[in-house]
């Protein structure tokens, strides 16, 4: 089945949620293989780029780190900041 650059990025959110926040980032190495581990799915770096981008223009979020080696990006890492807390603590 072919995976939809929608639900690509579901599950990018999904893995950012489960495995990541400002303590524990993911390497893009980890995110793909999660991705294809949890999913089946195998993105390119590009189309992780793109939906971690789509990600942060709609609101969560999401730190990017990108390591330069001589002039290209060789690793990018990514962590989901407390997209979903809110501070609620009493649920009376």
């Amino acid at each position: 089945m072919a995976v939809t650059d929608k639900a690509n990025m579901l599950c990018i959110l999904n893995i950012l949620q489960e495995y990541s926040d400002e303590n524990h980032i993911l390497k893009m190495k980890d995110l793909t293989s999660k991705l294809n581990l949890e999913y089946d799915i195998k993105p390119d770096r590009r189309t992780v780029y793109g939906a971690v981008n789509a990600l942060i223009d709609m609101g969560y979020d999401i730190s990017t780190i990108s390591t330069v080696t001589d002039g290209d990006i060789s690793e990018g890492s990514f962590s989901l900041a407390g997209a979903f807390d809110y501070g609620i603590t009493d649920f009376e």
